[in-house]
């Protein structure tokens, strides 16, 4: 799979940071004003007060041992925690532990068994272009790694979009497979000629929705507040239910804003009437605890039920200004209790 990044001008030479909020911000900004950190060519303050206007967070406390930790493990796809120990042997062992903590609850890394895995997705960013493992940097300021992904999201908010285009794009691979089936390709173009592309990973499971039989669910790393969501929340189509008088055979239509991530169990057809071997249920269940970090309280997923759907919701809100409920109301989904979505 090949991509473009569209360039535009680095916030971080304009010269004041109230400013720097006016420039539409892109992956191609962020990887180059990465590498000029890398590089001691930019202070860490401009990107600071970029991202904290972008994230609305007001104190951002750097540790660069993180980054180190975050380059240590990208370098080797995963470590035990015996060499991270010897690697950081002038670390006391706790401190390091919640390190390695805090880098799973901001999504850099997972433990999978007894090893320290990088994300998938990172990993795979960097087998497509080495240059993205210029994304540690941003790790020492303690980013969440997919929010890094949102913010030129949000930054296409204060402009003028053109056109929308999303494209999907499957990766069959071991490692990313477990956790992710996919890349979704997110192309904003403004009035003014510039694109900004955005990658994310795009995970599938099943999920049973209001009494239909189990449904396929893509889920995507997506903030809520791009759309004005502040919870947990379930939009469904606005129709009959199947098994009422008058109803349309149609599938569901759905956008559901979750705060975990799920992988699905897929066994393989075995001969003499078995289902799964027990070695492959065992390692979807550790596969599942590697992400126990990845879940819960502040995380926040963008589950839909087809690519059409993540398009129409991103025309609307992007390209027409729609946001809150009549974002909604517009793409003829109703709000339903959570309790019955499932």
């Amino acid at each position: 799979m090949k991509t473009t990044i569209g360039k535009s001008p680095s916030p971080n030479r304009r010269h004041s940071a109230h400013k720097r909020s006016h420039g539409l911000l892109t992956l191609d900004t962020i990887l180059r004003d990465a590498q000029r950190l890398c590089n001691g060519k930019i202070r860490p303050r401009p990107c600071i007060c970029l991202f904290g206007q972008l994230l609305w967070k007001r104190k951002i406390r750097i540790n660069p041992l993180l980054s180190d930790i975050v380059r240590f493990i990208a370098i080797h796809n995963y470590v035990t925690y015996p060499e991270l120990y010897n690697r950081y042997s002038y670390v006391n062992r706790r401190s390091l532990r919640r390190y390695l903590n805090e880098l799973q609850r901001l999504r850099w890394i997972r433990r999978f068994a007894k090893d320290y895995h990088l994300n998938p997705f990172f990993l795979k960013l960097i087998e497509l272009d080495f240059k993205y493992i210029l994304l540690k940097e941003y790790a020492a300021f303690k980013f969440d790694f997919f929010e890094i992904f949102n913010m030129p999201l949000r930054s296409a908010l204060f402009h003028r979009v053109k056109t929308v285009k999303i494209e999907s794009h499957e990766v069959k691979k071991g490692y990313f497979n477990p956790i992710f089936k996919g890349i979704v390709v997110i192309t904003l173009e403004l009035k003014n000629g510039q694109k900004t592309v955005i990658l994310l990973p795009y995970n599938l499971h099943g999920q049973h929705a209001y009494g239909e039989t189990c449904l396929l669910h893509y889920c995507l790393p997506l903030s809520w507040s791009l759309f004005n969501i502040e919870t947990a929340s379930y939009y469904g189509s606005i129709r009959k239910r199947k098994h009422h008088k008058g109803a349309i055979n149609k599938q569901v239509e759905f956008i559901h804003f979750d705060n975990s991530i799920s992988i699905m169990f897929q066994p393989k057809d075995l001969p003499n009437g078995l289902f799964y071997l027990p070695c492959e249920k065992e390692m979807h269940k550790m596969e599942k605890d590697s992400l126990k970090w990845w879940n819960g309280k502040g995380k926040e997923y963008t589950e839909f039920s087809n690519f059409g759907t993540l398009e129409r919701l991103f025309d609307f809100r992007f390209v027409k200004g729609k946001k809150g409920l009549n974002l909604f109301n517009a793409l003829g989904l109703k709000r339903k209790n959570l309790h019955r979505a499932y």
